[in-house]
Formats: structure tokens, C-alpha cells, sequence
């Protein structure tokens, strides 16, 4: 070691006048005389000790603590128009932003050139590229790239019309699944539909489990007590990413429900002997109507709202009003059910 004396009151130290040292215990690092060091790769706060010294003497050493900082996470970048997985198709005459997460010192945004173009925390894209962006933290901590965006930009005029969802009710019964496919609910003037964004916004209010295969959406009732009108919401986009959303109910049948009166007056009211579900929960049946004398007066298997009684015999003449009384029969379990109306 020496030291140059540039005045009396002035030393300047060159490289070979330090000394670093690890802990517990301290001991020299060979060959690490430079006022830096490069640690080998810590995964933990590590310390380290350093001192200024001479041929003669030697400083008392100066704890020099090595603190491990965990990079930023990698960054989610949100668009101001909804994207379509990782792809977005929009107008030359649309403004579209790109925002990475807030509280970074720096930012760095890419295009597919592989160059950064940008240095703030939103941006606006006016050309066609994949766009991605890497943040740095207050400790100089760089993230890894955020997963890549691929925006296509048309010139105008663009015409582009949303995707429509068609509503409808579904039917399944007290503690089963019903499925069906979404793209027969589904139509684009444009036909320029992205499959792919087809999601449930909102699960079934039952708390049944709903998901999407595909096309195909799949409710299951296994388990559950409820019956009612249940609904949930789904959405799907275009390539645009002009999206909509549709409510879709779900109809779970409990129990077949008798309807004890039949005034056949096309009043709109009790026109005919109604078994409400009967067609789902029993397909399989034998209905039987008989005058309060005993004797039948109209049979149908397989009943269902469109071969119902409607106060006609066999033979389609009106019967008289009165007390009838009625015998399901259903086939699957063999069980049976009577009553009576008046």
C-alpha cells in the first residue's frame, strides 16, 4: 500500500490500499485489495467488512452489509379497450393505452423490433406490433418482461358490429347438471368472433359450479338443495374486442306439481289438467282420467302439455262439469299418483 500526499491535508488511496473481509469469523478475502467487490451470489442479506491499510497499519474494519432485494413481480398490463386473450384488432381512428402497474422508478416498453421506445408508465399505440414492457424498482431491481401483447392496427373505415348472445332459459332437475352449447346462443354480423374469450362474468347465483369447455358450458347442481330460476352471466368478444355480455337462466325443477282444477273455457286459466314438469322429470307416463262413476274417460301415455286433457273424452266431445279423478302412472319407477278435481 502507499499514499499519495497531494497537500497536507489530503490523501488519495489507490486500488491495493483495502482489504475486504467476511464475517464469522473475519477473515481476508483473498485477492479483494479494490475499494469494490463482487460477491458471488447471495440468496440472503450477507455482511462483509472492509479497511483501509498500508504496509505498516490498517483501519478498523467498516461493516459493508450486502442486502438481497426481490425483483418486481412480472408486470400485468392493462388496455384501455378489453383484450382478446393476448391479441387486439382495432382501428387506425381508435385510441388504445397500454398501462403497466403503478409505483416503479422506470419503464421500458418494447415492440416487436426488440428496441424500448417508451419510458413512462402509459402509452399509446398507433401501429401494428407486439408490445411489452419491463419495470425497475426503487432498489434498481429490473422485472421480467410482461407476457406479450399483439396489436394489429386497420385503417379506416373499420365497420365493425359486437357480437350478439341470444338469452335463453335452460331446464335441468333438483341435484343434477345441465350443459349446452353457447354457440348456438352465439352470432357476429362480422363473423370475426374470438372462441376463445368466451368466459362466465358471474358464476351461478345457487353457487352451483359452472365452466366453460370449448363452447360447451357445463352448470352442476351435485349436492345442492336449491330449485328455482338460478342465472348466470357470460361474455365473448370479437376481434375488435367489442364484447357482450347475456344473462342466462337455468330452470331447476324440485318436484312434479299437480294442478287441481280444470275449467276448459279458453280463458287462459286452468284450460287444461296441468302437470307442471312432467315431460323432464317423468317422460315415461301413463295418464288417466276417469267421471266420478268410475268410469275412463281419457288415456295418453307420454303426457305432456301438447296431448293434455282439456275436458274432452276419447273421442274429442266435451265433458260435463263435475268431479274427476286422475291416475299417473310413471313408468320408471312404476309408482303412482291419484287425486281428484271438482
Amino acid at each position: 500500500m502507499w499514499a499519495r500526499q497531494c497537500n497536507p491535508y489530503s490523501i488519495r488511496w489507490k486500488p491495493g490500499d483495502y482489504q475486504w473481509y467476511t464475517s464469522s469469523p473475519l477473515t481476508p478475502i483473498a485477492g479483494e485489495v479494490n475499494e469494490t467487490y463482487n460477491t458471488p451470489l447471495l440468496t440472503t442479506n450477507t455482511n462483509y467488512f472492509v479497511s483501509l491499510r498500508d504496509t505498516f497499519c490498517e483501519s478498523i474494519p467498516v461493516l459493508v452489509t450486502a442486502i438481497i432485494s426481490t425483483p418486481p413481480a412480472k408486470p400485468n398490463v392493462t388496455s384501455s379497450i378489453s383484450l382478446v386473450g393476448s391479441a387486439l384488432t382495432i382501428c387506425s381512428t381508435t385510441v388504445l393505452t397500454l398501462t403497466a402497474p403503478a409505483g416503479f422508478s422506470d419503464y421500458y416498453w418494447f415492440d416487436d423490433m426488440g428496441y424500448p421506445f417508451g419510458y413512462s408508465q402509459q402509452i399509446t399505440v398507433t401501429a401494428s406490433s407486439t408490445y411489452k414492457v419491463q419495470v425497475l424498482d426503487a432498489n434498481g431491481c429490473t422485472s421480467e418482461f410482461s407476457d406479450d401483447l399483439t396489436i394489429t392496427v386497420v385503417s379506416a373505415p373499420c365497420n365493425n358490429t359486437a357480437p350478439v348472445i341470444n338469452t335463453s332459459v335452460l331446464s335441468t332437475t333438483l341435484g343434477q347438471s345441465v350443459t349446452t352449447d353457447l354457440l348456438s346462443l352465439i352470432s357476429d354480423a362480422d363473423d370475426n368472433l374470438v372462441l376463445s374469450s368466451l368466459t362466465i362474468v358471474q358464476q351461478p347465483q345457487s353457487g352451483a359450479a359452472a365452466s366453460i369447455n370449448g363452447t360447451n358450458l357445463l352448470i352442476d347442481y351435485n349436492g345442492l338443495s336449491f330449485t328455482g330460476m338460478d342465472v348466470i352471466t357470460i361474455r365473448i368478444c370479437d376481434e375488435f374486442g367489442e364484447c357482450v355480455t347475456q344473462t342466462i337462466e337455468i330452470n331447476v325443477i324440485g318436484e312434479l306439481e299437480i294442478y287441481n282444477a280444470v275449467s276448459p273455457n279458453n280463458d287462459g286459466k286452468n284450460d287444461f289438467f296441468k302437470i307442471e314438469y312432467i315431460e323432464i322429470l317423468e317422460p315415461e307416463n301413463t295418464v288417466t282420467i276417469y267421471n266420478r262413476w268410475g268410469s275412463k274417460v281419457f288415456e295418453v301415455k307420454n303426457y305432456s302439455e301438447a296431448n293434455a286433457f282439456r275436458g274432452l273424452n276419447q273421442n274429442g266431445k266435451e265433458l260435463p262439469s263435475g268431479t274427476y279423478f286422475y291416475k299417473i302412472i310413471f313408468i320408471s319407477s312404476g309408482k303412482t299418483k291419484h287425486g281428484f278435481w271438482c
